[in-house]
């Protein structure tokens, strides 16, 4: 495969994910709104001890 084949794969890849984004946002609800949320939130790293966290 030539380099503008890979390219051409990995740009058809991407906007089919999008279009698959776009097509679960059309009906108002994401299934997965948690997975989401957390790709475009700031990671919030709690230190042990405060209250809310989980006990491992």
């Amino acid at each position: 495969m030539t380099k503008i084949e890979n390219a051409a794969s990995i740009l058809a890849e991407g906007l089919a994910s999008i279009r698959e984004a776009m097509v679960d946002m059309a009906d108002g609800h994401i299934d997965n709104e948690q997975l989401v949320r957390s790709m475009f939130s700031k990671v919030q790293v709690q230190e042990h001890g405060e209250a809310g966290g989980h006990g491992k």
